[in-house]
């Protein structure tokens, strides 16, 4: 017997919840009597929905002068890279 459909507005607070848990998606997954598979699946729609691109900026002049660019987190983490990089290289790395 197949799982009845699920709607994005029941999936992505699950999704969300599963972002912010730290668990493994196994454990995830047991806990909430869901599939990796289905989790998975919605976790591609969702970073896909969500994401927010990336755009080119100038480094801040206060950057210093060897590095290439740099990516300030809330949490006052600093990725510093000295030669380019792609966007979708620098987008898989954040993910």
């Amino acid at each position: 017997m197949s799982q009845p459909r699920r709607s994005p507005q029941e999936m992505y607070p699950l999704v969300e919840c599963y972002l912010e848990s730290g668990s493994t998606q196994k454990a995830f997954c047991a806990r909430h009597d869901l599939s990796v598979f289905v989790l998975n699946y919605w976790l591609k729609k969702y970073r896909q929905e969500n994401s927010a691109g990336f755009i080119e900026m100038p480094l801040p002049p206060e950057a210093p002068a060897e590095a290439f660019a740099e990516v300030f987190f809330i949490d006052g983490t600093r990725l510093r890279f000295m030669s380019a990089v792609s966007p979708d290289y620098l987008e898989r790395l954040l993910r």
